[in-house]
Formats: C-alpha cells, structure tokens, sequence
C-alpha cells in the first residue's frame, strides 16, 4: 500500500510550456461554448458593398459587437453568446437594415445576406428572418438542442444529461454487466453502439469527465443547462480524449430581466399497482420528493450579473432482488444447518428490501463585462449523491448482500475570460479546478460471492468496495484571427489530473457454478481471488495542441 502528493510541480510546468509552445503550428478548433455570424452584404444588383458597418447586439444583455466588411461584402464575428440578436447593417448613402431575429447556437455559424436600398429618402428597412439553418462551413455532423425543447421535455429523472438521448444514433447504455451488475456507473448513453465509457463532456469549455469511469462528474440541474450540441462525427482537434462523440454544454447567464423559478415534485406509491413480474405479493412502499430553485438577474445593468440554481433529491423505496423463492429456501436450508461456514452472507434475501437515495445540486455563476472588449466568467457547482441499498447499477438476480451503496461528491471552480483583440482577431482563457470524492461499500464486506449462473448472486462482490480521490487542474487558450475569407484558429490545452485510489476488487474471492446442484455439492467451475489489498495513485498531463484554417 503507498499513498502519493503530486503537486503542481516540474512534470506540470514543462508540459504546459510545451504546450504552449505548439500552439505556432496547433490546430483549429470549433468553439464549445459560442457560436458565429457570418455573410455578405450587397446593393440591389448583387454587388458587394465595403466598407459597411455591422452591429450585432443582444437585447437581454444590452453587449453589441461590431464588424466592417471587406472589398467582397464579407463579414464575420466569432465567440458569441447563445441567443438571439439584433442586426443592424449601415453604409453611406444606403438606408438602415435592421434584423431582429437572428438566433446563435452552440458551435454553428449563422449565416446571414444583408441587401440595402438606396437611401433616396429618410428610410429604414426592418425584417423579422432567421439566418439560413444550412451552416455552409460545419464540418461536422452535429445535433442542436435547443433552450426551448430543453424546457418542454419531460426528465423524470432530472438529469439533464437525458436530453442528449434527443440526438439521433444515441442510446441509454446497457449498464447491467453480463454478471449482473456494474459497480462503476458509466456516462449513460452510447454513440452509434460504441462504449459508454468513451464518451467526451465538457461543460463552459472545459472537460468534466470521471477519468477513472468514463462517467460525468459534476451533474447539472436541468435549471441551468441553457443549450446542448451533440457531435456524431466529424470531430474537431479540441474535442479528443474520447472515442466516440463529445458533448458540449453551456449553462445559463443572467441577464438585464430578474427570472426565476421553484418546483416541488413529490411522488408516492400507496395508490401504486404491485409488479406483476415480481414475487411479492404486496405493492412495493415509495416516497420520493425534489425540489429546487433557479434565479438569474443583473448585479450592475448591463455589466454585471448573476444566475444560480440548486436542487435537492430524497428517495426512500422497496426494492427487488427477483430472486425465486424457491431457490431462496434451498440455499437458506443449506446455509441454517451450518455448511461452507466461510460464507459471510447467511440469509438470502426473495422478498422487498429498501434503497434509500439522495442528491443535492448547487451551482452558481458570475458574468462581468469588464469593458467594452472583454467578459469574465466565473462558476461553481457541486453534487452530493448519496445512494444506501441498491447504489451499483444493479440488475436482477442479485441479493441485497451483493448491493452497495455509494458517497460522490464532486466540486469545481471554472472560468474564463474572453478578450476582443481588434475586429478580426479574438482569444478566449479557460480553466478548472475541481475535485471528485468517491467511496463505494458492497453490503456484505467480507465475501465471499457465490454466483449460481441464471439463478442468484450473493455475497461480497468482486468489485465495490473503493475509497477515491480525482483532482483536475485544467488551462487551455484559444485564439482565432481573420483573414478575408479564411478563419485562422490555434490553441493549446493542458489537463493534469491526479486519482488517489483504494480498490478492493476480488479480495473477497468469488465462486462461479453452473447450477443450483453445484452449490448445493460444493463444485465449483471457476474460483478467483486476489491476494493482496491494491492502492494506487497516478496523475497524467494531457497537453493537445492544434491548428487549422477553414475555408469560409
């Protein structure tokens, strides 16, 4: 057994000037947070006008940004917001055009064609159309879902990550392992079949993925999620580390308009019908509650403002094991009358037993204009989940002895600052610092696990027993100039995490029988077992750079 400190020392430093030394020949990449505006603007005969002048502005949070086009009528403005805008397009001795429906997405570029008329009188023209939803420059193939289908979707289970099933080619993951069971939770939902534990999330810009898992981290409050994208394929350079799609999450800023909102939902089962399939004879008890709260606001109009958000999760419920009845009373009669007395687990368990849960969510963040060219961003968040009984994505056949229950508790510091270099050259600064707490204990905790294959499990599990601590520390910057028609983008990355684990995996030891007969005759087919308590601490640096130019 050892434990190890791994402070930010030399390992971290020189890979992240090396990182950063890359970035002169790094690769392109698709913004995760924001998307774009670009077009041309013309006369009536379909000829460019120079020389424009472009002022994009968002209503809500009164910020605006302006652009000049060039000796082709082109324009474009990076690094927006998700929202709606106002348009408003100008050139000497034409009238004003004014577009006040022009919505930006997460990683889209809208794309817009501004015709002026001659101004021969005082005149102003004004449209109420969308930009074109056909993104000419997307790479990819990518899935918008929007801030309005997040609002009318149902989510009984309030994870917000449930919208990402939206998507076409995603799927909820088959979490029960062919064991019967899966002590580490994976993320959820697979891409196209591929592995749940190689997905890719990142939440503001920044990645928030249990490495050890595959799994989410810190889980968001449907509240607080403002838009999803969803990349099935056509990856861009910032989104690797997994094989299969990322997930790109921004969350709600306030804005010049005080909101808010309070939910209670409450569940009960005393009017609850009994499962037909299982092999109670009595409708299983269950009292379920969530509640939670959302508000959002300005701190100082049009400069500063705040939105926070927070849920809390109480379960108390029955549970069943499936197990027959009958096989119950055969290994319980073998087990009274005092054979294999190394079996920890003397009693098993075919009728109802109770699973206890609860979660609390909380999650805070800060936006401040700093001046006219820069915004700051700065957010927290932390989930408590707390899971008695039935806490390892466990599937039927499995005695209550073989369950767990399971303390995560994730927190984190993100941030980024965003500057406007001049009208054709942007940067943007993120970084993390978050930690991730996790103890699993099985019911039974000496073993061993007897598994009688198509009939039962019990006993202390291979895997489900652990003690864990992963830290990220997280910096990455981005840069993007234009030129004409071609946007240049570059950046680096550099994620240094450290796990600190304790796994007891096999310590117990574990029989495999074929049949009930096995058991009873103690004949086993398969017997494993570890001989030593493992602990293990390791860190690795992830430093990707990238560099592109795309064609506009």
């Amino acid at each position: 057994m050892f434990s190890s400190r791994c402070p930010l020392g030399l390992p971290f430093w020189s890979g992240f000037f090396a990182a950063v030394a890359l970035t002169s020949f790094a690769l392109a990449q698709t913004s995760r947070v924001a998307g774009a505006v670009q077009g041309t603007v013309q006369d009536q005969t379909g000829s460019a006008v120079a020389g424009a002048t472009v002022t994009l502005r968002n209503p809500a949070t009164n910020r605006s940004r302006k652009a000049s086009t060039d000796l082709e009528g082109f324009f474009r403005m990076s690094e927006l917001p998700v929202g709606l805008y106002e348009v408003h397009v100008e050139a000497p001795g034409f009238s004003l055009y004014t577009n006040n429906a022009i919505g930006i997405s997460i990683g889209r570029v809208a794309q817009l064609t501004v015709r002026l008329v001659p101004a021969v009188v005082q005149q102003q023209i004004t449209v109420s159309e969308q930009a074109s939803s056909i993104d000419a420059s997307q790479t990819n193939e990518a899935t918008t879902i929007d801030p309005e289908r997040i609002e009318e979707s149902p989510v009984v289970s309030r994870n917000s990550l449930d919208f990402v099933l939206l998507a076409p080619q995603l799927t909820r993951s088959n979490q029960g392992a062919p064991a019967g069971r899966s002590a580490l939770a994976d993320s959820g939902f697979s891409f196209a079949g591929l592995l749940s534990r190689s997905n890719s999330l990142y939440i503001d810009g920044v990645e928030n993925n249990d490495e050890f898992t595959g799994s989410a981290r810190t889980e968001l409050s449907p509240e607080t999620v403002q838009e999803f994208q969803v990349v099935n394929n056509g990856l861009s350079a910032e989104s690797g580390g997994g094989a299969s799609g990322p997930i790109n999450v921004i969350t709600k800023g306030g804005v010049n308009t005080l909101h808010g909102d309070a939910f209670v939902f409450v569940q009960n089962g005393a009017l609850n019908a009994r499962d037909p399939l299982t092999n109670e004879t009595k409708p299983p008890y269950l009292n379920r509650f969530r509640a939670g709260l959302s508000a959002g606001g300005p701190i100082v109009r049009d400069r500063t403002f705040h939105y926070v958000a927070g849920e809390q999760e109480g379960a108390h419920g029955d549970d069943s094991s499936l197990i027959s009845p009958s096989v119950a009373i055969a290994i319980n009669g073998l087990l009274d009358s005092g054979t294999f007395p190394a079996i920890a687990t003397r009693t098993i368990n075919s009728d109802l037993f109770r699973a206890v849960r609860g979660e609390t969510e909380i999650s805070g963040r800060l936006d401040h204009h700093l001046n006219n060219n820069e915004s700051l961003l700065l957010k927290y968040a932390m989930t408590n989940s707390r899971e008695v009984g039935d806490a390892f994505n466990t599937g039927g056949l499995v005695d209550p002895s073989g369950r767990g229950s399971s303390f995560i508790e994730d927190q984190g510091v993100t941030g980024s600052l965003t500057s406007i270099l001049s009208n054709n050259a942007l940067n943007s600064i993120r970084f993390q610092v978050s930690a991730r707490r996790a103890v699993l204990k099985t019911g039974d905790q000496v073993g061993p696990e007897i598994v009688v294959a198509g009939l039962i499990d019990f006993g202390r599990p291979y895997e489900g027993n652990e003690r864990r601590r992963e830290n990220h520390y997280e910096l990455s910057d981005v840069a993007s100039i234009q030129k004409g028609a071609q946007l240049i983008s570059f950046g680096a990355d550099v994620d240094w995490i450290h796990e600190d684990i304790s796994a007891y995996d096999g310590f117990g030891a574990t029989y495999i029988l074929p049949t009930l007969d096995s058991f009873l005759n103690g004949q086993p087919d398969q017997y494993g077992k570890r001989s030593v308590i493992p602990r293990q601490a390791s860190q690795h640096l992830d430093t990707p750079a990238s560099f592109k130019t795309t064609g506009l």
